[in-house]
Formats: structure tokens, sequence, C-alpha cells
């Protein structure tokens, strides 16, 4: 059995993240622990944490089981190019940790959606608030701005990456263009 460096995984699964995530900046960062081989993802906005860990998954060799305090294999086996040619085996990963960021956009947008439903209230002063509607979406009893940061989560940008995916499927649909010069 092959087994797969951290590094062409990390580069594997960038190119994967990329080509499901069209328009997302991904920062995918190969670091080393004591014992351990890891991967963090980074990104802003875009595509929610369940919907990017789909791909991070299948890219693990090893996984932590806290009960009994040690990595256990996944038994996954992954497909990287190397050197120009495909190779195929057990990563050499032990866990990939992700980290979605919320844009000051998306939570300003957020808090706007929170002062709408307490009545023009701040939630950045406001104190434990009880539970609200947004959109169909229960936000629970918590401090205003907590509440504002799980509306961004919950509303915002989900809303905001079903616009952009619809965006992108729009612009791929078009015909190209066959205007020439001169007409």
């Amino acid at each position: 059995m092959d087994y797969i460096d951290t590094k062409h995984v990390a580069a594997e699964l960038k190119r994967r993240l990329q080509n499901a995530f069209p328009g997302v900046k991904f920062n995918v960062r190969k670091g080393t622990g004591t014992a351990s081989a890891w991967i963090s993802v980074y990104w802003t906005d875009g595509p929610s944490t369940a919907d990017v860990e789909e791909l991070t998954r299948p890219m693990q060799g090893a996984q932590f089981n806290g009960q009994e305090d040690r990595y256990e294999s996944t038994d996954n086996t992954v497909t990287v190019t190397v050197n120009g040619r495909k190779v195929t085996g057990k990563p050499l990963v032990d866990g990939i940790n992700t980290d979605r960021e919320i844009s000051a956009d998306a939570l300003k947008a957020a808090a706007a959606l929170w002062s709408e439903a307490n009545d023009g209230a701040d939630p950045a002063s406001a104190g434990w608030t009880g539970a609200l509607d947004i959109e169909g979406h229960t936000i629970r009893d918590n401090w205003g701005r907590t509440q504002a940061r799980q509306i961004a989560i919950d509303v915002v940008l989900p809303r905001r990456w079903a616009a952009a995916k619809e965006q992108a499927a729009a612009q791929a649909a078009r015909p190209a263009s066959t205007h020439e010069e001169g007409e």
C-alpha cells in the first residue's frame, strides 16, 4: 500500500474544494504536530462547514477517538497527482480542521435582521434575549451579539451562497460570445 504525503493530500484537497465551490477562496495549510499530520482549511462566507467537511472527510487517513485517546485508521484511500503521475494510497493525514470566517458584511446584514426583530435595538449592546424566528429559522435564547452571529450562519450566508450558485450556473449556461470585431 502506498502512503500519500500530507503535502500532496493538501494540494489535492485545495483543487477539489476550488472545483466544488467555484469563486470561493480557500486557504489550505499543512501543519504537523509532534506525532501527527494535520491540514487546516480556511475560507470566508461561501459554503457551510458541513458542505466543506463532506469533501475533507475522505481525505483523512486517521481520526482521533477521544474516548480511547488514540488515532484510528479511516481506511480511506485518495488519488493525487505527484510529479505528473496519478498515485493512489492511504493519506498520511490525522485530521482536517475547518474554519469558516464570517465577513463583516454578512454580520452587518445579520445585525440588521436582528434589529428589525427587536424594535431597532442594537445586538452589540443587547443583553440576554429570548428566542427569535428569522425567516423560518429559530434563533435560540442568547446574547444579542451571539444571536446575530447565528442569524449570519443560518440565514444570511445560506441565502448569499444560494444566490452565488445560481449566478454561477446562469453564467455557465450562457453560450460563449461569438461577437467578432467589426460587427
